[in-house]
């Protein structure tokens, strides 16, 4: 069974650094102060669960000196990655049309999981399973996530207990760090850097 694993942000949602902007201008932080803790180990504790997002923005706010409204932060912090690749979710969907097994994996935290799932609902359509970092407490590049990904790609194709060989699923991601342990796990990999070398990728993978 030869399927595709999709990443969900940098493919398909993007953060543009203009949205970035406003979220900071928005909370009151300095935009090179907050990237080491908007993308270092902290904001991966919020992505697996482990921080709520009081306890992320606290934590934020302390390590930067500045008091934070939780509440607002987290309604610009959803607003900043609002941007849909139309062409890519089109994309999706014709893959899904014509048969292809497809799963996402991607690091989110839970506000962010039921966002997406409320109102973006091609990801349902297109993708089964999905799979969360906020839902099994684990983030790429955690190695164990490609494998909760890939036992739960072998349920959706009815080989549960058999298994799915790693190479028979190719792994999309924009973060080359994932790109690598994916690989290292036995994966076919894919980074993406935009919809022309991805339908390459893909029609080499699945020899259509």
């Amino acid at each position: 069974m030869r399927g595709l694993l999709f990443d969900l942000y940098g493919v398909f949602l993007t953060i543009q650094n203009s949205t970035y902007l406003r979220l900071t201008s928005e909370i009151g932080v300095d935009p090179e102060a907050l990237r080491p803790l908007y993308e270092g180990p902290t904001r991966r504790d919020y992505d697996a669960d482990i921080l709520d997002p009081p306890a992320y923005w606290a934590k934020v706010g302390r390590a930067l000196g500045v008091p934070i409204d939780w509440r607002h932060a987290l309604q610009a912090d959803l607003r900043s990655c609002s941007l849909e690749d139309e062409t890519m979710v089109a994309y999706a969907r014709e893959l899904r049309a014509a048969g292809v097994p497809m799963a996402m994996l991607s690091n989110i935290p839970a506000d962010f999981a039921r966002n997406v799932r409320e109102n973006r609902p091609w990801i349902a359509e297109c993708f089964d399973p999905v799979v969360f970092s906020c839902d099994v407490r684990m983030v790429n590049p955690d190695p164990r996530i490609f494998d909760a990904a890939i036992d739960r790609l072998a349920e959706w194709g009815g080989r549960a207990g058999k298994g799915v060989d790693p190479g028979e699923v190719l792994y999309i991601d924009d973060t080359l760090d994932n790109v690598e342990v994916g690989a290292e796990r036995g994966l076919a990999v894919h980074h993406f850097r935009g919809i022309e070398g991805l339908r390459r990728a893909v029609s080499d993978h699945l020899g259509r």
